[in-house]
């Protein structure tokens, strides 16, 4: 079956995601914490990288709900209230690393 031409792969993201794109492989889970999905990962790293709902919706083609609804899972899983939450969780446990 041939797949969608608007489907993102993930070595595709690598260019568009800069915040651990140079800096190697990131585990898809947090020590101690629910694993985050592959596309949970996708979104978690779009959020870190500053991208709005809007913008995640736009550039990884998935609903604006499955957007809301995999940032909504994420916080869960990581204890977190809000997205600034998320990104400082994300460095802090190594899941995010500034790009060099």
């Amino acid at each position: 079956m041939p797949e969608p031409e608007n489907l993102v792969r993930r070595h595709q993201l690598d260019g568009l995601l800069p915040a651990s794109a140079d800096a190697g492989p990131v585990p898809h889970q947090t020590s101690g914490l629910d694993p985050l999905t592959g596309r949970e990962h996708d979104v978690f790293i779009a959020v870190a990288s500053g991208w709005s709902n809007a913008e995640i919706t736009e550039r990884l083609p998935i609903a604006p709900a499955t957007v809301k609804g995999h940032v909504s899972n994420i916080l869960a899983k990581i204890g977190a209230r809000a997205r600034v939450q998320a990104v400082a969780f994300g460095y802090e446990s190594g899941l995010i690393r500034p790009a060099a």
